[in-house]
């Protein structure tokens, strides 16, 4: 559990880093602080007090903000029974580490079962997802189509050397008519669960929010299955 009182020596031990060295510099983590009051949503205004120190701290060390990929809010909990979302985990950078990572950008990953999100750097930036070559995957086994696809293919009384190409790309098209896109319906569902979480911080039901957890919670499980 972070202590609010003990804040200011985190503050000081990042100034004194910053004088005693001149290196390229890097930091990142969670900072249990946020530097402008439109990154806490809900419960009561942060202080401005708090806000100008850690602003000033940021200064006086050079750090330039990385910003983020992704999830604006990486903190979510509750406070007085009002769901509170939070910017607390960021990086810093200062101008000598641009210069020699200037493709260097942050990305904010969900995550459903803990309260902070995790938060992914990397120094060549963000790339996008090769193409997948075809993978069995073990949730086909809990439906009958799988099986049946597999015997009609191998006891067909054509055979040819590329077969079990032909055996893959059929159990592709069945997958994607029987489960749709997993990933797909968990980004989507993940997106509107992020905007009840904000709809909950302002004062609407909780409810609707608690049960696209259970909707997300549940395609989890189902990628859980997939290599």
């Amino acid at each position: 559990m972070p202590e609010a009182s003990r804040k200011c020596e985190t503050w000081v031990l990042l100034c004194n880093l910053h004088r005693k060295y001149t290196l390229p510099w890097l930091c990142a983590g969670d900072f249990n602080e946020v530097l402008l009051s439109h990154e806490k949503l809900g419960g009561a205004p942060r202080s401005e007090t708090a806000m100008r120190d850690f602003r000033e701290v940021v200064d006086d060390c050079g750090f330039m903000d990385l910003g983020y990929v992704g999830n604006k809010y990486s903190w979510r909990g509750r406070r007085g029974g009002n769901i509170v979302l939070d910017r607390l985990d960021r990086a810093f950078a200062t101008h000598f580490w641009l210069a020699l990572n200037s493709a260097t950008r942050v990305q904010c990953l969900r995550a459903n079962t803990f309260d902070h999100y995790s938060i992914v750097i990397n120094p060549k930036g963000i790339t996008g997802r090769p193409c997948k070559p075809f993978r069995f995957e073990h949730m086909w086994l809990k439906e009958n189509g799988c099986g049946k696809i597999v015997r009609a293919e191998w006891l067909s009384p054509i055979q040819h050397s590329n077969s079990p190409l032909l055996c893959g790309d059929k159990l592709m098209e069945w997958s994607k008519r029987s489960f749709g896109s997993m990933r797909k319906q968990l980004e989507e569902k993940s997106k509107l669960l992020e905007k009840a979480k904000f709809a909950v911080a302002q004062g609407a039901d909780y409810e609707a929010m608690k049960l696209l957890r259970m909707e997300v919670n549940e395609l989890l499980d189902k990628e859980s299955l997939m290599w």
